[in-house]
């Protein structure tokens, strides 16, 4: 095989491994008012009521839908009193 070609089909070999790592992430979806919150949270019918619950079952290149910004509930301690919850920083108290 001529060098040329053999770059060529190793070149677009990579870029359709590339392109299919993307093809395994999931999609969880966070719903404030959702009824019946299931994890892993793969649709309107079972998401999750908070986003830091989704964030908890995702892993690397997932993708998280929200409907709109959950009440800051559920969140993780990072500081003191301080949780880490629907993107914002608040006092556990939600003040």
């Amino acid at each position: 095989m001529h060098p040329m070609k053999f770059k060529i089909h190793y070149i677009a070999g990579f870029l359709l491994l590339l392109s299919l790592s993307d093809a395994f992430a999931a999609v969880h979806y966070v719903d404030a008012n959702g009824a019946s919150p299931v994890p892993p949270y793969a649709s309107w019918a079972n998401a999750a009521t908070a986003i830091q619950n989704a964030v908890d079952v995702a892993v690397a290149g997932d993708e998280i839908v929200v409907t709109t910004e959950p009440t800051p509930t559920g969140g993780k301690a990072v500081f003191g009193t301080m949780t880490k919850s629907g993107g914002r920083n608040q006092c556990a108290d939600g003040s």
